[in-house]
């Protein structure tokens, strides 16, 4: 189902006064809306107007509140090497030959299954039962909230289509990720946190996207796939440099800021490419750090409200601390936020409530 292009996507109709009535919302004693008519003695009647008057009172009690805040200065690695790394990154990058991550045998030839046209499910599952890893994987998937299965489904034929092309295309590109930490001893750790931070930016991004994008499965793959660029960089870090650090050496994403903001999302579109995603996929890995510059430039488009369901969903990502530290952002006030018409109303903030909720559900599934 297309994506309303309608900028209210996330406004009630009753938000907004008319011919002088304003609707009431019932606020309960411990804080729940309640649509109810019939309360009791603990209960208040606050109009729309109120209660957003009350959140704005109190949105240091909110999930996403994120005030400014002093940030450490951490050294670059780019102090360690100086310009040559990033001189290495620009002419591998012009001539086309970075070292883009690969994906195992194993995977790619489902992935290949999967790209045919007239490919069966059938022969998806008897590949996929030759690797426990991805086998233990889909049954996990098929345990958790994905499926609201009342008895957990056993029978991988049974499962990967019930996933669909794209979340079976998902697990297999996250596996892919994961084994690229083996590796990367130096930055395993840092690897891993970026692969934990795409995770939860897919979960958010599938979440928003059920409201803001045509295809909510889409979404989820662009989220975990949103970081390829950052790992590209650590395996070519690994490669040519990792053998002049220390083992005991440790790093964070911050050590790396300027050297991923300039080059993760230009290698990132480039893998895209290269495993042959779907091109709006790839733009907004490519694209959704656009949205941070005042030259960017998107219109209603189903691949720009893509690129804006990743950025938000990454900023909310950092915020709730999975990924790297932010500081003074206000979400509601994010141009990405604005495109998908997401406005600082009680449906919206009930709505996003949800969120740290729903990683936490995708961690112990």
């Amino acid at each position: 189902m297309a994506a309303p292009s309608d900028s209210s996507i996330f406004s009630r109709d009753s938000m907004s006064a008319s011919d002088g009535d304003t609707d009431s919302i019932i606020l309960t004693a411990d804080g729940e809306m309640d649509d109810d008519d019939d309360f009791g003695d603990e209960t208040v009647m606050l109009s729309a107007e109120e209660l957003l008057q009350l959140s704005d009172e109190n949105e240091k009690d909110y999930w996403w509140y994120c005030p400014d805040s002093l940030l450490d200065d951490h050294f670059q690695i780019e102090q360690v090497y100086g310009s040559e790394i990033e001189l290495s990154f620009e002419d591998r990058l012009a001539n086309n030959s970075f070292t883009l991550l690969d994906i195992p045998k194993n995977i790619s030839q489902i992935i290949t299954i999967i790209n045919s046209p007239d490919f069966s499910y059938h022969d998806v599952a008897r590949t996929v039962e030759q690797s426990p890893v991805l086998m233990s994987e889909f049954l996990k998937l098929a345990k958790s909230a994905w499926f609201n299965a009342k008895v957990p489904i056993q029978d991988i034929r049974v499962i990967l289509p019930r996933l669909g092309v794209t979340l079976v295309k998902s697990v297999l590109y996250l596996n892919s990720l994961k084994l690229t930490l083996a590796n990367q001893p130096v930055f395993r750790e840092l690897a891993t946190d970026i692969v934990d931070h795409s995770q939860a930016v897919a979960v958010i991004a599938r979440y928003l996207g059920q409201r803001c994008y045509k295809d909510p499965e889409s979404a989820y793959l662009a989220g975990l796939l949103h970081n390829i660029g950052k790992l590209a960089i650590l395996k070519e870090l690994t490669i040519k440099f990792a053998p002049h650090l220390s083992p005991r050496s440790t790093f964070g994403e911050e050590n790396f800021y300027q050297l991923f903001e300039r080059f993760h999302c230009r290698i990132g579109e480039k893998i895209a490419i290269d495993w042959s995603l779907d091109a709006e996929i790839g733009y907004a890995i490519g694209h959704y750090r656009d949205f941070n510059t005042d030259e960017a430039s998107f219109d209603n488009s189903d691949s720009s409200r893509l690129t804006a369901i990743i950025h938000l969903s990454d900023i909310m990502a950092r915020i709730l601390g999975r990924g790297a530290i932010i500081s003074g952002v206000d979400i509601f006030d994010l141009e990405s936020t604005r495109m998908l018409g997401i406005t600082k109303n009680c449906d919206s903030v009930e709505y996003l409530t949800h969120i740290p909720h729903l990683i936490e559900s995708a961690d112990d599934a």
